[in-house]
């Protein structure tokens, strides 16, 4: 991934199998480097007519042809003459009758006129089943721009199916195969093949020679929505297996080192059981992850997973190889060296404990394509020897070995693996914030297409929906760019003949834009199409649509039309009430209340003969209303206090090393760059602190007031918070702006809010991440990331009694109990300290800590907007997931002028209603083969649940339900009525259910 740390990495693993081996037994027992007669054990067998032997090995030099060696083991006794014995590297290979049990043994030598003699305990030898599972790693961005390496892969399908055609009539286990990383190469290679490439390409795959990962790209997927994290798996799992019949069992995810807990359930559910894990151990914990393993989901599903020590392994069996790098030759292994070629291989598993005898080996070079020569390889070696025995492999081979042989045995865990590298993804904070915005608004864009669809008002939009959630997935890829700080230079980032990255950023931001552009462009054109639909019956009529699946109480901010200045007085259409409004610039702001579930609510402007009076604030360092009293701290602007009235309770740790609300800014002289661009580099150790405070009243008025800090960190920025209280609404705004200079030091910063609420137990942080609830430490895997987290819509900080949801409209990650990045932490609880303990959480807003997948220093304007409210002991996770996913996803709005008549003559109605209020609708869209529409359900509290989906639709009603897994494949008929249909869900169960319309 790094090309510095890569190529380390890389000549590491091959060093480390290569010049190293002479020294090594196969055991990890040190050869003797003297004449004396020592016996040493492999891991070889070798064939005798129908019988197996197992290899010992002992030291050549010194030992005369006409030698023998007689071996003593029991009853039994052999004797070996050594003119007979294969000889390789100064050893000779003695093959005994295999030990069925540790034995004790006596060997002696008779060297002419010398007669040695030694004792050893002798160990049954597994008979070793490897795996060879070849592929082309491709981390786009590096050695060239994404677009041409994604083009450079057309070749090197077009060579496995030519190596797949040559080698048909090798031994089946070194006939080539070759492994497809990700299935958006499959995607690219459609697009400039002739269908009857394709369709040859597809038949391979039929035939097993080819595998096709299932997953989209090697995607961080902590950052995902749940209906991203289900079209991740789509295009292979359904699309191609739907049109060519084609397996697809097994997904790759290479030298990313984690994932998000609900991609297990979204595996299963698309009939992949099985997953190749190649996580990169630079810079985290993964290394102590289990080898092989059951990972159980969130709702109870598994997915056997096998974590590779390194996906280039493998590739020191291949002879030889261009280096994508340097573009020297990689030399690999002499397969002809017998214990010394494979034997440190198994010497990972043995020392791990690992219990079985076959091991999956990635052979998988970055940007190396096809090497036939692997088939020599293989074919040579099992000539030579019964066991080890190698298998070129593709994907699911191995796993349905490991099934077959030792399925009770495999251990199991539950939990995620939160990834260690989610920081690179705050290498540019704005395209992070962009991207997370579009991971709510393109699946509220698909449910709001889909309801104009089968409401029978709007166009099918799912070609372009397709499209956004594939580029969507492209720029949560691993990788997308150069070392930008190649050459430690700054000023030739523009510049791509000179290795800068420039050209690199630009075409993954690419992907995030267009998302973000096609989102926005179903959003707003079906909300127009549902709108004119409605009957109106004011002169002006703003119309609020919720793309969400639960009755909501929000703020709604919208431009104010010219024809309607203000003063003017807000009506609810359906009551007749009058809202409280206020407007902030050009923009009117009001609480709308009760808008339905997947619906709308009308409302009229009419004039105001005088303005609204203006609430003034008693002071600037307070604000209060009818839930809360904030009070601020003069000399840095960061909140003293917040104390609920109802609970009686202060929620601000006051104690804390930074204050609430505070922006952290961190730099050390760790400098990145020696650049010719920046007016200044900071040397300082540790955090800069505030200066230049102000605090002045913002906004006053029914809705909510306001007020705002100001300040400036040294040269490198300013900043302005604004902290807002509604006044019908028990939630606390905090929108932070900042405008920053580029700066290329080691930097990172963080907002704080040091909550007072002491760690209790386990429950008292939980994580709201793709399709489940996690509890950091708790349910995480070993080795997993426990520095910084990617979160979805909330955290919760709470006890029994009390505590608090807080929510990150813009950056994604979270650091808890404190500041905690690169401390590669292995655990947050242990019986020695509780990182925990104090209730803090830390928003990481942006670092240049790596030199990939972000431009090569941050400046400009960023706006960061945090959203918390606290509890009693009432508390739900109901509460949370609708306090979270309302903050972050806006209601949308459409002002109309006129009264009319039109289809939907209800001035507030809500599509589809879902009950309890434990289940919510991520995913709505037409069926992929356009037989009915498709719903995806979550279950979100962790309760095992009956739900009813109920809908309103004029002239539409239910005529059959099924419940589908995640390709849309029906299996189970729902109980359904003319409207309705019932299904049970699992806690914390993403079920897909397909609803054929009448």
């Amino acid at each position: 991934m790094f090309e510095h740390s890569r190529r380390r990495f890389v000549k590491t693993v091959l060093g480390g199998c290569v010049s190293s081996l002479p020294l090594v037994s196969g055991t990890g027992q040190v050869l003797p480097l003297d004449n004396s007669f020592q016996i040493q054990e492999s891991h070889l067998y070798t064939q005798d007519g129908a019988d197996l032997r197992q290899i010992l090995l002992t030291d050549a030099r010194g030992v005369e042809t006409s030698a023998t060696i007689e071996v003593s083991i029991g009853k039994r006794t052999e004797r070996h003459e050594v003119r007979n014995l294969r000889q390789i590297r100064d050893q000779y290979y003695v093959p005994i009758v295999p030990v069925e049990q540790p034995e004790s043994a006596r060997f002696v030598l008779n060297n002419g006129t010398k007669t040695q003699e030694t004792h050893r305990r002798i160990q049954p030898a597994r008979k070793w089943n490897v795996f060879l599972v070849h592929n082309s790693h491709q981390d786009l961005g590096f050695v060239d721009l994404p677009s041409k390496l994604r083009a450079r892969y057309h070749a090197f399908i077009d060579d496995a199916i030519k190596y797949c055609e040559e080698t048909r009539d090798l031994p089946e286990d070194a006939q080539f195969k070759w492994n497809i990383e990700t299935s958006y190469l499959v995607d690219d290679y459609r697009q400039v093949s002739s269908e009857e490439k394709f369709r040859t390409l597809m038949e391979w795959v039929k035939k097993g020679r080819i595998s096709i990962g299932a997953l989209y790209c090697n995607a961080q997927t902590d950052f995902m929505s749940l209906e991203t994290l289900n079209r991740l798996l789509s295009y292979a799992s359904s699309d191609l297996t739907r049109e060519f019949g084609i397996p697809v069992e097994g997904a790759m995810l290479d030298d990313v080192p984690g994932f998000t807990w609900g991609l297990v359930a979204a595996l299963a559910k698309s009939g992949v059981p099985y997953l190749v894990f190649g996580a990169n151990g630079w810079r985290n914990n993964i290394q102590d992850a289990p080898i092989l393993f059951y990972l159980e989901g969130p709702e109870g599903s598994e997915v056997l997973i096998w974590r590779s020590a390194a996906y280039p392994e493998g590739m020191a069996l291949v002879p030889q190889y261009v280096d994508p790098y340097l573009g020297g030759i990689v030399r690999g292994l002499n397969i002809q060296d017998g214990e010394a070629a494979l034997g440190p291989f198994f010497l990972r598993y043995e020392l791990a404990n690992y219990p079985f005898d076959a091991i999956l080996l990635q052979a998988a070079a970055d940007f190396v394509p096809p090497q036939r020569s692997l088939c020599d390889v293989v074919q040579t070696w099992n000539s030579l020897w019964a066991y080890p025995r190698l298998r070129i492999s593709a994907i699911p081979e191995f796993f349905h070995f490991a099934e077959r042989n030792f399925r009770d045995r495999i251990p199991r865990f539950r939990g995620g693996a939160p990834d260690g590298w989610v920081d690179l993804h705050i290498g540019e904070a704005n395209a992070a914030a962009l991207a997370r915005h579009t991971e709510d608004a393109l699946p509220d864009a698909e449910r709001l297409g889909t309801l104009g669809l089968i409401s029978g008002v709007g166009p099918s939009r799912q070609g372009e929906i397709a499209t956004a959630y594939k580029e969507l997935a492209l720029w949560e890829e691993h990788t997308f760019e150069w070392d930008n700080f190649r050459l430690h230079r700054a000023d030739i980032y523009a510049d791509e003949s000179l290795g800068g990255g420039k050209g690199h950023w630009d075409e993954k931001l690419a992907h995030a834009r267009t998302a973000s552009r096609i989102a926005a462009e179903v959003s707003g054109q079906s909300v127009d199409v549902l709108c004119r639909n409605i009957s109106t019956r004011a002169d002006i009529n703003l119309t609020v649509v919720n793309p969400l699946s639960w009755i909501r109480n929000e703020i709604v901010r919208t431009p104010i039309p010219a024809s309607a200045q203000p003063p003017f007085h807000l009506i609810d259409q359906e009551s007749g009430a009058e809202l409280p409004c206020q407007t902030d610039g050009n923009d009117l702001v009001f609480l709308a209340q009760r808008v339905p579930a997947v619906g709308y609510r009308t409302y009229a402007l009419e004039p105001a003969k005088a303005p609204v009076a203006k609430l003034a604030t008693a002071s600037v360092q307070v604000l209060e209303n009818e839930f809360y009293r904030i009070e601020l701290r003069p000399s840095d602007g960061t909140v003293r206090s917040i104390f609920d009235k109802s609970l009686q309770k202060e929620f601000v740790d006051d104690g804390a090393a930074y204050g609430f609300n505070a922006l952290v800014y961190r730099v050390d002289n760790r400098t990145n760059a020696q650049s010719i661009t920046t007016a200044r580099d900071y040397t300082a150790l540790g955090a800069m602190p505030a200066g230049d405070i102000s605090i002045t009243p913002g906004a006053a008025g029914p809705v909510y007031t306001s007020v705002k800090v100001k300040g400036t960190i040294g040269y490198v920025l300013d900043f302005e918070h604004e902290i807002i209280l509604h006044a019908k609404l028990k939630r606390i705004d905090f929108h932070n702006r900042m405008r920053k200079r580029p700066a290329y030091t080691y930097e990172s910063v963080f907002h704080a809010f040091p909550f007072a609420v002491p760690y209790e137990n386990f429950d008292t942080y939980k994580l709201d991440v793709p399709g489940a609830v996690l509890r950091p430490d708790v349910d995480q895997i070993p080795g997993s990331s426990r520095d910084t987290y990617a979160v979805q819509h909330w955290v919760s900080v709470s006890r029994q009694d009390y505590g608090v949801i807080w929510s990150s409209a813009d950056a994604p990650l979270v650091e808890l109990g404190g500041i905690q990045a690169e401390k590669h932490l292995p655990h947050l609880l242990t019986a020695f300290e509780n990182a925990l303990a104090s209730g803090g959480l830390y928003a990481f807003l942006m670092a240049n800590h790596n030199t990939v997948d972000a431009p090569v220093a941050q400046g400009g304007d960023y706006l960061f907007r945090y959203a918390m409210t606290t509890h009693g002991a009432e508390w739900t996770q109901n509460a949370a997931h609708q306090f979270g996913w309302s903050f972050m996803s806006p209601l949308h709005t459409h002002l109309s002028t006129g009264r009319r008549q039109a289809e939907f003559k209800a001035p507030s109605r809500g599509f589809v209603e879902i009950s309890p209020a434990n289940v919510y609708l991520p995913g709505f869209k037409p069926a992929a083969d356009h037989d009915g529409v498709i719903l995806r359900l979550y279950e979100g509290a962790g309760l095992a649940t009956d739900a009813r989906v109920i809908f309103n639709l004029p002239g539409r009603g239910v005529r059959a339900a099924w419940a589908c897994d995640a390709r849309e494949l029906n299996q189970t008929a729902l109980v359904a009525d003319e409207s309705s249909f019932q299904i049970t869900l699992a806690p914390y169960e993403t079920a897909t259910v397909r609803v054929l319309l009448s």
